[in-house]
C-alpha cells in the first residue's frame, strides 16, 4: 500500500471559514454585530470589550499582509501581550464560524468513503494541516456522536505541534502545523457546547453573550489558553512530522497556496519525502501552485498532476487495495 498523505489549506474550508485575505473585514463585521445582540438591552461591559477588541484586531490586520504576518511581527517586537491577544481573538472567532455553520461538505465526504465499520481511518493514510480550524473533529463527531472534541481528537490521533502523543505511525495521523483554536486548561480542553447544538433553533443572541463572558474569563485567567501556535514560533519539528513527510509515497495538496511567508517549512517538508512518487494538486488556481512545488522539487516536474474536481477531497487510486477488476483481485500499483 503506498503511503499518501494530505497537505491541507485554509482553501479546504471554504465557505465555513473565511479565507486569510478576508479575515480581517469578518473580525470588523463581527465587531459591528455586538450592539446589535440585544433589541432591548445595550451592550454590557464585557460585550463593549469584545467589541473593541475585535475592531483592534480587525484594523490591525487590514494594514498587513495577513494574519499571520501581523502576528509575526507582534513576536519579533516583543509584544508578546498582543500576540497572546489576538490567538484569543482569533480562537473566539472559529468558535464563532464553527458554531454558525456547518462543515465544509467534502469532510464528511471524506470520512464517509474512507472509515471503516470500527470508525477507524486507513492506516497508510496521513493529514497535515496548516489550519487551526476544527472541521476534521466536528465531522468526525457525525459519526462517533461524542459530542466532545477532546475525544474526537484522540479517536483520530490529532498532534498539535509540540505534542508527540502517539509515535506509533502505523495508523491514521493528523499533524496540525498551527495547532488548534481552541481553550485548554493544562492538557484539558475547554468545552463548548455550542458546537452541539441545533443551527436552526439555538438563539444566537445568547450565544454572542456566552462568547463574551468566555472571552472576559480567558483573558483574565493566565491558566487558560489558546492551543494556536504559529508555525514559526517553534524552529523544531516533532517526530510525529518527520515521520509523516519520511513515509510519504503520494502527496495531496488540496486548498494550500505554498505562500512564501511559509516557504521555509514547505522546503523541509517537500525536500525530505525521499519516497515521494507523484503529487496531486486540488485548486482552482493548479497552475501557479505547480510552478511553486516544481520550484521546491525540480525531479517531481513531470509527476505533478491536477485532479478532475473540487467537489470532493481527492482520493487517488493507489488508496483501493486491493482493486477488483474483471471479478479478479489486483493488488494495486
Amino acid at each position: 500500500m503506498k503511503n499518501i498523505t494530505y497537505l491541507i489549506g485554509a482553501g479546504a474550508s471554504f465557505g465555513t471559514l473565511p479565507l486569510v485575505s478576508n479575515l480581517p473585514a469578518e473580525l470588523l463585521d463581527f465587531a459591528d454585530s455586538i450592539p446589535k445582540m440585544s433589541e432591548t438591552e445595550p451592550p454590557d461591559q464585557i460585550e463593549k470589550k469584545l467589541q473593541e477588541d475585535f475592531h483592534w484586531l480587525g484594523n490591525e490586520a487590514k494594514k498587513q499582509a495577513s494574519i499571520d504576518t501581523l502576528a509575526r511581527q507582534f513576536s519579533l517586537n516583543g509584544q508578546r501581550n498582543n500576540l497572546n491577544k489576538l490567538k484569543n481573538i482569533l480562537t473566539i472567532f472559529f468558535y464563532y464560524k464553527q458554531v454558525c455553520n456547518y462543515p465544509n461538505k467534502r469532510y464528511d465526504l471524506f470520512f464517509s468513503t474512507l472509515l471503516d465499520e470500527n470508525l477507524k481511518m486507513p492506516e497508510n493514510i496521513k493529514v497535515i494541516s496548516w489550519n487551526y480550524d476544527l472541521q476534521f473533529e466536528l465531522t468526525y463527531n457525525n459519526y462517533t456522536c461524542y459530542n466532545d472534541v477532546q475525544k474526537n481528537q484522540e479517536q483520530l490521533c490529532i498532534i498539535n505541534k509540540g505534542n508527540n502523543s502517539s509515535l506509533d505511525n502505523k495508523r491514521f495521523k493528523l499533524y496540525k502545523i498551527n495547532g488548534t483554536a481552541q481553550f485548554v486548561a493544562g492538557n484539558q480542553i475547554l468545552k463548548f457546547g455550542y458546537y452541539y447544538r441545533d443551527k436552526e433553533s439555538m438563539s444566537y443572541t445568547d450565544f454572542k453573550k456566552d462568547l463574551a463572558k468566555l472571552y472576559a474569563d480567558v483573558t483574565q485567567n493566565e491558566l487558560t489558553k489558546s492551543s494556536l501556535s504559529f508555525a514559526w514560533e517553534t524552529e523544531k519539528f516533532d517526530q510525529s512530522f518527520q515521520e509523516i513527510i519520511k513515509d510519504t509515497d503520494v502527496l495531496i495538496v488540496i486548498g494550500y497556496s505554498f505562500p512564501y511567508f511559509n516557504r521555509k517549512i514547505d522546503n523541509h517538508l517537500l525536500v525530505n519525502m525521499d519516497k515521494l512518487e507523484k503529487i496531486y494538486i486540488q485548486d482552482t488556481y493548479y497552475d501557479i501552485i505547480k510552478a511553486k512545488v516544481a520550484d521546491i522539487r525540480m525531479d517531481m516536474t513531470g509527476k505533478i498532476f491536477g485532479t478532475p474536481s473540487l467537489s470532493e477531497f481527492y482520493i487517488p487510486h493507489d488508496w483501493f487495495n486491493p482493486l477488483i477488476l474483471d471479478d479478479k483481485i489486483v493488488e494495486s500499483r
